[in-house]
């Protein structure tokens, strides 16, 4: 009994991440076609019905993916990072730091 409810469970989990998934993936879609249509025209009136009929029944627009988003109830997988300096908060500290040194130095 607690086996089905379990796999009931977990099949659940899955289908909402799932569901999750592709609204973010569409809504991506949608913010990448309103800015690609605000870019060529500023001043056309936009018609949403047009960006819905265009997303794409799969992938992610350029410069998006699904890594870039973490989806409740998934598991997260650490990123090893060979150099804490290249990460963004390593690169960020990094600014804060030279920043002080220049105000100190003037």
């Amino acid at each position: 009994m607690q086996r089905e409810q379990d796999e009931k469970t977990s099949t659940e989990t899955a289908e909402a991440i799932a569901a999750d998934k592709e609204a973010t993936r569409c809504g991506s879609w949608t913010n990448y076609l309103l800015q690609e249509a605000i870019r060529r025209d500023p001043t056309t009136p936009l018609d949403v019905g047009k960006f819905t009929a265009a997303i794409p029944s799969s992938g992610w627009p350029p410069g998006v993916s699904e890594s870039d988003f973490h989806f409740a109830g998934s598991s997260v997988s650490g990123k090893e990072v060979d150099d804490v300096g290249e990460t963004s908060m390593g690169k960020m500290l990094a600014e804060m730091q030279e920043r002080r040194a220049r105000v100190r130095r003037a």
